[in-house]
Order: structure tokens, then sequence, then C-alpha cells
């Protein structure tokens, strides 16, 4: 990555992830919207969906297992006991 300054000088930064710590995962995600087609990004694209179930399940059981309630919680619960949500 390079930085032109107000100078017109141009410094080479190595260390981009000190500015923003996201950015190998916008890059990857802008390589999957520019080629979707692609097999490699398609793979790509699979293990992202796993790795999103998986973590969102972590998540949810040690919610679960500290006794964490959010308010949607309670909602969900009461439509499912009114049998308004199947």
């Amino acid at each position: 990555m390079t930085y032109l300054n107000n100078q017109g000088s141009i410094q080479v930064i190595n260390n981009h992830y000190l500015d923003n710590t996201m950015f190998d995962e916008l890059n990857d995600f802008a390589q999957l919207f520019t080629n979707p087609e692609s097999p490699q990004q398609q793979d790509n694209y699979q293990r992202w969906i796993e790795l999103a179930k998986i973590v969102n399940m972590t998540l949810y059981r040690l919610r679960k297992s500290a006794n964490i309630i959010f308010p949607s919680d309670l909602l969900i619960n009461q439509l499912i006991k009114n049998d308004n949500l199947r």
C-alpha cells in the first residue's frame, strides 16, 4: 500500500493493518463481488457462509449458557407460544 502525501511524495505503508484491521477482509469481499462466477470465489463464499454459521451458533450457545436474554427473545417466545410464528 502506498500513501501520497500533500507534498507529492509517495510513502510505502507496510503496516496497513494498523490503520484498518479489516483491510484484508474488505479486499476479499471486493474480489468476491468483482468476480462472483469464479470457482475460487464461489468456494470462498461457501467457506465464509459455513464459518458464519459456526460463529453464530457459538455466540448463541454462549449467550444462552450465560442466561443473557434480549427483548427480541421474549417477543419470539411469545409469538411461538401464540402459534403466530411457524
